[in-house]
């Protein structure tokens, strides 16, 4: 399942939480050098770790929601409700979702769900 989950993960989902890390961390330090008080420097440390901590568990979760849709044979991006399928033109261990056109890797275990088109 680790392996799936690696191939899912795209740019966006590994750089929006290392962008807020490193935003949070030097908006957080550069607060901390102007707040004297204990109670406002802990508020501020809560504030800024809460932040981080909504980003990173958001994409977890998105990531996970992606894995379970395609793992159904559903297509995982948003906004489409079409079902994936095996293309000859992309080779082994990639899918293809007819609607949107867009490919994913394939899981280990995958199912696929069978489709009239008329």
């Amino acid at each position: 399942m680790l392996k799936s989950l690696a191939r899912l993960t795209t740019k966006e989902d590994v750089l929006a939480p290392l962008i807020t890390l490193l935003i949070g961390v030097l908006a957080g330090g550069l607060l901390l050098c102007f707040v004297h008080s204990s109670g406002a420097r802990a508020v501020t440390c809560l504030a800024v770790g809460a932040v981080i901590l909504f980003v990173f568990t958001s994409r977890i979760l998105r990531l996970a929601a992606r894995y379970r849709r395609l793992n159904r044979g559903r297509c995982p991006r948003a906004g489409c409700r079409g079902v994936v399928q095996r293309s000859e033109r992309l080779g082994d261990g990639w899918v293809v979702c007819p609607t949107c056109r867009s490919t994913w890797p394939e899981l280990d275990g995958m199912k696929f769900r069978l489709t009239s088109r008329t």
